[in-house]
């Protein structure tokens, strides 16, 4: 079984979180550039993954490599702060009731 492709964000070319045929069309869209042309591009420029100067098969071979990874979403951890005060509100309620019941 083959593994999955491992997501790196440089050949995410349009960013949208997985590397897919949107980015190959970009890359094919400036396959062979170089010199100026690829410095006056930064679309361009982002597809030359290996910084030779030239958007070339080695460029490719390192997109399709990727081809079909997706990024993973980061859970965000829920602050800290959340969950202290309802956990005192909580509390507060609780020695209410306890002083009223006495």
């Amino acid at each position: 079984m083959a593994e999955a492709p491992i997501y790196d964000a440089r050949f995410d070319l349009d960013n949208n979180g997985v590397i897919d045929d949107a980015d190959v069309e970009i890359f094919k869209s400036h396959y062979g550039k170089h010199g100026a042309e690829l410095e006056a591009d930064p679309e361009a420029k982002a597809c030359d993954f290996n910084g030779s100067g030239t958007v070339d098969i080695t460029d490719w071979t390192s997109l399709a490599l990727h081809y079909g990874a997706v990024r993973e979403e980061i859970e965000e951890p829920i602050p800290t702060g959340l969950l202290i005060v309802p956990a005192l509100a909580v509390a507060f309620l609780f020695m209410i009731v306890i002083l009223k019941s006495d």
